[in-house]
Protein backbone atom coordinates (compact mmCIF):
# COMPACT_ATOMS: atom_id res chain seq x y z
CA UNK A 1 0.00 0.00 0.00
CA UNK A 2 1.16 3.15 -1.07
CA UNK A 3 0.84 6.74 0.96
CA UNK A 4 2.17 10.08 2.17
CA UNK A 5 2.64 11.33 5.39
CA UNK A 6 3.07 14.83 6.57
CA UNK A 7 6.81 14.81 8.31
CA UNK A 8 6.13 17.94 10.48
CA UNK A 9 2.54 16.80 12.09
CA UNK A 10 1.98 13.03 10.87
CA UNK A 11 -0.85 13.74 8.56
CA UNK A 12 -1.32 10.73 6.38
CA UNK A 13 -3.45 10.29 2.89
CA UNK A 14 -2.81 7.75 -0.46
CA UNK A 15 -3.37 10.98 -2.70
CA UNK A 16 -0.59 12.96 -3.40
CA UNK A 17 -3.01 15.94 -4.24
CA UNK A 18 -4.44 15.31 -0.60
CA UNK A 19 -0.61 16.11 0.74
CA UNK A 20 -0.20 18.90 -1.69
CA UNK A 21 -3.28 20.83 -0.20
CA UNK A 22 -2.37 19.96 2.97
CA UNK A 23 1.08 21.53 2.53
CA UNK A 24 -0.42 24.53 0.43
CA UNK A 25 -2.28 25.03 3.72
CA UNK A 26 0.13 24.28 6.31
CA UNK A 27 -1.23 26.90 9.43
CA UNK A 28 -3.17 24.14 10.46
CA UNK A 29 -0.19 22.03 10.56
CA UNK A 30 1.57 21.54 14.08
CA UNK A 31 5.28 21.25 14.03
CA UNK A 32 6.17 17.43 15.67
CA UNK A 33 8.89 17.36 18.69
CA UNK A 34 10.20 14.54 16.75
CA UNK A 35 11.47 16.95 13.64
CA UNK A 36 12.34 20.06 15.74
CA UNK A 37 16.22 19.20 14.10
CA UNK A 38 15.20 19.02 10.83
CA UNK A 39 15.25 21.86 7.81
CA UNK A 40 12.19 23.13 6.36
CA UNK A 41 13.76 21.41 3.27
CA UNK A 42 14.35 17.85 4.81
CA UNK A 43 10.85 17.96 6.21
CA UNK A 44 9.14 19.00 2.88
CA UNK A 45 10.99 15.98 0.87
CA UNK A 46 9.67 13.89 3.74
CA UNK A 47 6.46 14.94 2.97
CA UNK A 48 6.96 14.60 -0.76
CA UNK A 49 8.45 10.81 -0.33
CA UNK A 50 5.85 8.20 -0.29
CA UNK A 51 5.19 5.27 2.34
CA UNK A 52 5.30 1.63 0.07
CA UNK A 53 4.83 -0.87 2.87
CA UNK A 54 5.69 1.66 5.53
CA UNK A 55 8.89 2.26 4.33
CA UNK A 56 10.55 5.71 2.20
CA UNK A 57 13.44 4.74 -0.27
CA UNK A 58 15.75 8.01 -0.69
CA UNK A 59 18.87 8.98 0.37
CA UNK A 60 18.18 10.89 3.80
CA UNK A 61 22.02 12.40 3.48
CA UNK A 62 21.62 13.69 0.28
CA UNK A 63 18.83 16.15 1.26
CA UNK A 64 20.68 17.46 4.07
CA UNK A 65 22.99 19.66 1.96
CA UNK A 66 19.21 21.25 0.29
CA UNK A 67 18.24 24.77 0.44
CA UNK A 68 16.33 25.93 -2.29
CA UNK A 69 13.63 23.19 -2.63
CA UNK A 70 11.45 24.58 0.15
CA UNK A 71 11.56 28.23 -0.77
CA UNK A 72 10.55 27.14 -4.00
CA UNK A 73 7.81 24.59 -2.82
CA UNK A 74 4.88 26.53 -5.31
CA UNK A 75 6.63 25.85 -8.68
CA UNK A 76 7.46 21.91 -7.28
CA UNK A 77 3.94 20.89 -6.44
CA UNK A 78 3.09 22.51 -9.55
CA UNK A 79 4.74 20.24 -11.28
CA UNK A 80 4.56 17.09 -9.24
CA UNK A 81 0.59 17.43 -9.36
CA UNK A 82 0.83 17.86 -13.24
CA UNK A 83 2.84 15.07 -13.81
CA UNK A 84 -0.33 12.90 -12.23
CA UNK A 85 -2.57 14.65 -14.21
CA UNK A 86 -1.05 14.52 -17.84
CA UNK A 87 0.65 10.91 -17.18
CA UNK A 88 4.04 12.95 -18.30
CA UNK A 89 7.19 10.27 -18.08
CA UNK A 90 10.22 13.04 -19.00
CA UNK A 91 12.34 15.18 -17.21
CA UNK A 92 11.26 18.45 -18.32
CA UNK A 93 14.94 19.71 -16.79
CA UNK A 94 17.58 17.07 -17.87
CA UNK A 95 14.60 15.44 -20.82
CA UNK A 96 15.59 11.48 -18.98
CA UNK A 97 12.72 9.51 -19.99
CA UNK A 98 10.94 7.09 -17.40
CA UNK A 99 9.09 3.91 -17.46
CA UNK A 100 7.28 4.93 -14.37
CA UNK A 101 5.76 7.92 -13.00
CA UNK A 102 7.05 7.49 -9.27
CA UNK A 103 10.20 6.78 -11.05
CA UNK A 104 10.05 10.64 -12.63
CA UNK A 105 9.05 12.26 -9.50
CA UNK A 106 11.78 10.49 -7.29
CA UNK A 107 14.31 11.94 -9.65
CA UNK A 108 12.98 15.37 -10.00
CA UNK A 109 12.56 15.77 -6.28
CA UNK A 110 16.30 14.33 -5.35
CA UNK A 111 17.81 15.70 -8.14
CA UNK A 112 16.77 17.89 -10.81
CA UNK A 113 15.05 20.29 -9.09
CA UNK A 114 17.22 21.50 -5.93
CA UNK A 115 19.77 21.87 -8.68
CA UNK A 116 17.67 24.18 -11.24
CA UNK A 117 16.92 26.35 -8.41
CA UNK A 118 20.38 26.73 -6.93
CA UNK A 119 21.74 27.13 -10.33
CA UNK A 120 19.16 30.02 -10.77
CA UNK A 121 20.78 31.63 -8.03
CA UNK A 122 23.77 32.51 -10.09
CA UNK A 123 24.46 35.53 -10.62
CA UNK A 124 23.61 36.77 -14.05
CA UNK A 125 26.64 39.15 -15.69
CA UNK A 126 25.61 39.62 -18.89
CA UNK A 127 24.12 42.74 -18.35
CA UNK A 128 26.99 43.99 -16.15
CA UNK A 129 29.98 46.46 -16.99
CA UNK A 130 32.85 45.48 -14.65
CA UNK A 131 35.36 47.76 -13.59
CA UNK A 132 38.55 47.45 -11.67
CA UNK A 133 39.31 50.31 -9.36
CA UNK A 134 42.27 50.57 -6.84
CA UNK A 135 42.66 52.15 -3.71
CA UNK A 136 46.18 52.45 -1.96
CA UNK A 137 44.13 50.97 1.65
CA UNK A 138 41.06 49.58 0.44
CA UNK A 139 38.69 48.15 -3.16
CA UNK A 140 35.17 47.88 -2.87
CA UNK A 141 32.26 46.11 -4.58
CA UNK A 142 29.05 47.60 -4.99
CA UNK A 143 26.15 46.09 -6.47
CA UNK A 144 24.00 48.26 -7.76
CA UNK A 145 19.96 47.08 -8.44
CA UNK A 146 17.93 49.91 -7.72
CA UNK A 147 18.33 51.24 -4.66
CA UNK A 148 19.87 48.50 -3.09
CA UNK A 149 24.04 48.76 -2.78
CA UNK A 150 25.89 45.51 -1.41
CA UNK A 151 29.40 46.38 -0.98
CA UNK A 152 31.68 43.26 -1.26
CA UNK A 153 35.34 43.84 -2.04
CA UNK A 154 37.90 44.17 -4.98
CA UNK A 155 35.73 45.61 -7.98
CA UNK A 156 32.91 47.62 -8.99
CA UNK A 157 29.98 46.01 -10.53
CA UNK A 158 27.32 48.45 -11.89
CA UNK A 159 24.01 47.95 -13.63
CA UNK A 160 24.31 49.04 -16.97
CA UNK A 161 21.36 50.39 -17.93
CA UNK A 162 23.35 53.52 -20.12
CA UNK A 163 21.71 53.31 -23.95
CA UNK A 164 18.36 51.38 -23.19
CA UNK A 165 16.13 52.01 -25.26
CA UNK A 166 12.38 50.90 -23.91
CA UNK A 167 9.77 48.84 -25.90
CA UNK A 168 7.09 50.72 -26.67
CA UNK A 169 4.49 49.55 -24.57
CA UNK A 170 2.05 48.80 -27.28
CA UNK A 171 4.30 46.37 -28.49
CA UNK A 172 5.03 42.49 -26.99
CA UNK A 173 7.66 42.39 -24.64
CA UNK A 174 11.31 41.17 -25.86
CA UNK A 175 11.93 37.13 -24.29
CA UNK A 176 15.83 37.06 -25.59
CA UNK A 177 16.17 36.83 -21.65
CA UNK A 178 14.30 33.25 -21.24
CA UNK A 179 16.12 29.77 -22.55
CA UNK A 180 14.12 26.79 -22.80
CA UNK A 181 14.78 25.94 -18.89
CA UNK A 182 12.85 29.29 -17.73
CA UNK A 183 9.57 29.15 -19.84
CA UNK A 184 9.41 25.61 -19.04
CA UNK A 185 9.50 26.83 -15.19
CA UNK A 186 7.11 29.12 -16.05
CA UNK A 187 4.54 26.90 -18.12
CA UNK A 188 4.56 24.40 -14.79
CA UNK A 189 3.82 27.22 -12.34
CA UNK A 190 0.38 27.69 -11.46
CA UNK A 191 0.98 31.69 -11.37
CA UNK A 192 2.60 31.54 -14.84
CA UNK A 193 1.73 35.12 -16.16
CA UNK A 194 2.78 36.70 -12.57
CA UNK A 195 5.81 34.86 -13.37
CA UNK A 196 6.23 35.96 -16.87
CA UNK A 197 6.04 39.47 -15.76
CA UNK A 198 8.78 39.24 -13.45
CA UNK A 199 11.14 37.59 -15.93
CA UNK A 200 10.17 39.80 -18.19
CA UNK A 201 11.36 42.93 -16.29
CA UNK A 202 14.55 41.20 -15.58
CA UNK A 203 15.25 42.73 -19.21
CA UNK A 204 15.95 46.45 -19.09
CA UNK A 205 14.18 47.26 -22.58
CA UNK A 206 11.22 45.98 -20.71
CA UNK A 207 10.75 48.46 -18.62
CA UNK A 208 8.93 50.29 -20.30
CA UNK A 209 6.07 51.18 -17.24
CA UNK A 210 6.62 53.40 -14.42
CA UNK A 211 3.83 52.66 -11.39
CA UNK A 212 3.36 54.28 -8.50
CA UNK A 213 0.65 52.30 -6.55
CA UNK A 214 -0.16 54.86 -4.43
CA UNK A 215 -2.03 56.58 -7.51
CA UNK A 216 -4.29 56.08 -9.94
CA UNK A 217 -1.98 56.07 -12.69
CA UNK A 218 0.97 55.42 -14.19
CA UNK A 219 3.53 56.17 -17.19
CA UNK A 220 4.48 54.44 -19.88
CA UNK A 221 6.58 54.40 -22.93
CA UNK A 222 4.41 55.20 -25.84
CA UNK A 223 6.93 55.42 -28.86
CA UNK A 224 9.75 57.50 -30.49
CA UNK A 225 7.51 60.19 -31.29
CA UNK A 226 5.27 60.49 -28.22
CA UNK A 227 7.69 59.54 -25.71
CA UNK A 228 5.90 58.67 -22.70
CA UNK A 229 2.38 58.89 -21.48
CA UNK A 230 -0.04 58.89 -18.05
CA UNK A 231 -2.17 56.13 -18.41
CA UNK A 232 -4.37 54.49 -15.78
CA UNK A 233 -3.29 51.34 -13.56
CA UNK A 234 -6.08 49.72 -14.46
CA UNK A 235 -5.55 50.26 -17.80
CA UNK A 236 -2.14 49.12 -18.22
CA UNK A 237 -2.50 45.93 -16.16
CA UNK A 238 -5.49 45.32 -18.66
CA UNK A 239 -3.04 45.86 -21.45
CA UNK A 240 -0.28 44.07 -19.92
CA UNK A 241 -2.34 40.73 -19.17
CA UNK A 242 -2.83 41.07 -23.01
CA UNK A 243 0.25 41.05 -23.84
CA UNK A 244 1.42 38.38 -21.14
CA UNK A 245 -0.85 35.95 -22.62
CA UNK A 246 0.12 36.37 -25.96
CA UNK A 247 3.78 35.73 -24.71
CA UNK A 248 2.52 32.26 -22.89
CA UNK A 249 1.41 30.94 -26.03
CA UNK A 250 4.45 32.14 -28.14
CA UNK A 251 6.13 30.63 -25.05
CA UNK A 252 4.45 26.98 -25.31
CA UNK A 253 4.66 26.69 -29.19
CA UNK A 254 8.17 27.41 -28.99
CA UNK A 255 8.80 24.73 -26.16
CA UNK A 256 6.19 22.42 -28.83
CA UNK A 257 8.90 22.76 -31.52
CA UNK A 258 12.09 22.26 -29.32
CA UNK A 259 10.59 18.59 -29.48
CA UNK A 260 12.49 17.72 -26.38
CA UNK A 261 9.00 18.30 -23.96
CA UNK A 262 5.53 16.54 -23.80
CA UNK A 263 3.24 17.72 -26.45
CA UNK A 264 0.21 16.39 -25.02
CA UNK A 265 0.97 18.39 -21.77
CA UNK A 266 2.07 21.59 -23.50
CA UNK A 267 -1.42 20.85 -25.37
CA UNK A 268 -3.08 21.37 -22.22
CA UNK A 269 -1.42 24.81 -21.35
CA UNK A 270 -2.75 26.60 -24.60
CA UNK A 271 -6.41 25.60 -22.74
CA UNK A 272 -5.04 27.05 -19.19
CA UNK A 273 -3.71 30.00 -20.59
CA UNK A 274 -6.38 31.29 -22.62
CA UNK A 275 -8.30 30.28 -19.19
CA UNK A 276 -6.83 32.23 -16.88
CA UNK A 277 -7.31 34.78 -19.39
CA UNK A 278 -11.01 34.67 -19.64
CA UNK A 279 -11.35 34.50 -15.82
CA UNK A 280 -9.21 37.49 -15.28
CA UNK A 281 -11.64 39.63 -18.04
CA UNK A 282 -14.31 38.73 -17.00
CA UNK A 283 -14.35 37.90 -12.98
CA UNK A 284 -14.40 41.19 -11.34
CA UNK A 285 -13.34 39.22 -7.72
CA UNK A 286 -9.83 37.87 -9.93
CA UNK A 287 -9.75 41.13 -11.95
CA UNK A 288 -9.23 42.60 -8.32
CA UNK A 289 -6.66 39.91 -7.55
CA UNK A 290 -4.66 40.31 -10.21
CA UNK A 291 -4.68 44.24 -10.86
CA UNK A 292 -2.74 44.14 -6.97
CA UNK A 293 -0.44 41.36 -7.80
CA UNK A 294 0.83 42.94 -11.42
CA UNK A 295 0.84 46.51 -9.51
CA UNK A 296 3.08 45.18 -6.95
CA UNK A 297 5.67 43.43 -9.67
CA UNK A 298 5.86 46.71 -11.54
CA UNK A 299 6.56 48.78 -8.38
CA UNK A 300 9.24 46.72 -7.31
CA UNK A 301 10.77 47.71 -10.37
CA UNK A 302 10.07 51.58 -10.25
CA UNK A 303 13.05 52.95 -9.35
CA UNK A 304 15.17 51.19 -12.05
CA UNK A 305 12.22 52.22 -14.85
CA UNK A 306 12.37 55.77 -13.60
CA UNK A 307 16.40 55.19 -14.02
CA UNK A 308 16.28 53.69 -18.19
CA UNK A 309 13.17 57.12 -18.68
CA UNK A 310 15.81 59.34 -17.41
CA UNK A 311 18.57 58.19 -19.08
CA UNK A 312 16.60 57.63 -22.41
CA UNK A 313 15.41 61.10 -22.41
CA UNK A 314 18.40 62.80 -21.38
CA UNK A 315 19.50 61.44 -24.64
CA UNK A 316 16.92 62.82 -26.75
CA UNK A 317 17.14 66.37 -25.14
CA UNK A 318 15.42 68.30 -28.07
CA UNK A 319 12.42 66.07 -27.31
CA UNK A 320 12.75 67.22 -23.77
CA UNK A 321 13.13 71.05 -24.93
CA UNK A 322 10.16 70.27 -27.45
CA UNK A 323 8.39 68.79 -24.57
CA UNK A 324 8.91 71.69 -22.28
CA UNK A 325 8.43 70.14 -19.40
CA UNK A 326 9.89 68.19 -16.82
CA UNK A 327 6.98 66.37 -15.12
CA UNK A 328 8.53 62.73 -16.48
CA UNK A 329 11.42 63.06 -14.09
CA UNK A 330 9.87 64.44 -11.19
CA UNK A 331 6.96 61.49 -11.41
Amino acid sequence: MTYYKCRKCGYEKNLFRDMKNHININKSCIKDFSCMDLSNDEILIMSLMPYSNGVQNFDFEKIKKYNNTYKNKNILLELLFDIDKTKIKKCIYCNKDFSKIKELKHHIIMECFENEMCNKKNINVENLNINNSTNENNTNVNIISGNTINNINNVNIILNINNTKPVPFDDNWTLSNLNNKDKANIMISKYMYSLLLSEILENNNNLNVIIDKEKDFGIVYKNDLEKYIKMEIKQIISNSMEKLQKNLLIINNDLKDNGTYDENYLSTKDKDIKHKFNVFKYDFKTSEIVNKCMTDIFDKKKDLSKKVMKDFLSQNESAIENNNNDSYLKY
